[in-house]
């Protein structure tokens, strides 16, 4: 019986940003980190970190309350201190503005000593779970839109803390479509080029900051072994490469990769089905979903999961045993998840 062998690599669409809680949290500890108080990425990733993935009930101030998914209700004192504001007037002044930016909304309790607040896009990046459901996500990371992360970096001037997390959302890492990136996780500003060469002029527009401010941040994050230049922050093009702790925080394994927006390549032994091309279009399926599961995705095992699977046209240059496929996983019947190409090959004995 002919050995095969099926190969899977992920497609990658760039959707989500994940931050690793514990990774997260040393940052806020890190007051050598400087924040600007403003309502940038920063302030809405500590948000972010804060709400929950599924109902669960809390009692403060002798009053029991049911938070929702994406919900978070708190002391203001306690969340000053987390967002390393001043004065519990600068705290509400940020939440008056992320919900004027159609980010949260919020409501003060308990006569003002709690803040609630709801993260409004909670479940286009996050999986909304009931309450008896066990989620590890709860401790170990949460997503945010990428969209939202690029348009709160370029709504204010940036701080030094920003700039940090800008740079761990703009990282890829072994992605065929971006130079540079087999190389280590390097900084990709999206920009359609497949470039991940910066400039400094980039840099200033994406930061709101001068030419001597720009270098000064990526002096200090070389120096404290956040990041990598080659070239220097004094070169008119340069790569940045995440470093130490910010390199850390992305989890990569040796066979599939933990963070959802990096691109998969594995190959794994495939028994081809007698059933014609629908068993081996199901049987593809299941193994896909299943590899997916033993690597701690629970959305490949949910219910709600669905997928579509589609056979392309064979590559004239291609072996002639050789079947293409191209995979989608759906939430439902609508949001995307994942995007899989699939190619089935014949292995020399």
């Amino acid at each position: 019986m002919p050995n095969y062998q099926l190969q899977i690599t992920q497609l990658v669409t760039y959707p989500r940003c994940r931050i690793y809680r514990e990774f997260f949290q040393t940052l806020i500890a890190d007051r050598d980190i400087h924040t600007n108080g403003c309502p940038g990425l920063f302030c809405y990733t500590a948000l972010c970190s804060l709400a929950s993935f599924r109902a669960t009930h809390l009692r403060l101030e002798g009053t029991s309350y049911t938070i929702r998914p994406g919900e978070c209700i708190c002391p203001v004192a306690n969340l000053t201190q987390v967002l390393r504001l001043r004065s519990r007037r600068k705290t509400l002044e940020m939440l008056r503005a992320m919900e004027d930016r159609g980010l949260l909304s919020y409501s003060l309790l308990g006569r003002g000593k709690l803040v609630r607040y709801k993260i409004l896009d909670w479940r286009r990046c996050n999986c909304v779970l009931a309450e008896d459901c066990p989620n590890q996500n709860q401790d170990s990371h949460f997503f945010i839109p990428a969209d939202i992360a690029a348009d709160l970096i370029g709504s204010v001037k940036c701080s030094e803390m920003d700039i940090l997390l800008d740079l761990l959302c703009s990282a890829v890492y072994l992605d065929e479509r971006v130079k540079g990136s087999f190389s280590g996780q390097v900084v990709y500003l999206r920009n359609g080029t497949g470039s991940a060469t910066v400039t400094l002029e980039e840099l200033c527009s994406r930061w709101g900051l001068s030419h001597s401010g720009v270098r000064r941040v990526l002096r200090k994050l070389e120096r404290t072994g956040f990041i990598t230049l080659r070239g220097s922050a004094h070169s008119p093009e340069m790569l940045i490469y995440l470093a130490g702790e910010l390199a850390a925080s992305f989890q990569v394994s040796d066979i599939l990769l933990d963070k959802d927006e990096l691109p998969m390549a594995m190959r794994v032994p495939f028994p081809v089905s007698a059933d014609g091309l629908p068993g081996i279009k199901e049987a593809m399926a299941e193994k896909v979903l299943h590899l997916l599961g033993l690597q701690g995705i629970g959305c490949a095992s949910c219910h709600r999961c669905t997928y579509e699977l589609y056979l392309l046209p064979r590559n004239p240059a291609a072996s002639e045993k050789t079947v293409h496929f191209r995979m989608e996983i759906l939430c439902g019947h609508g949001i995307s998840l994942y995007n899989f190409d699939l190619l089935l090959f014949l292995c020399k004995n």
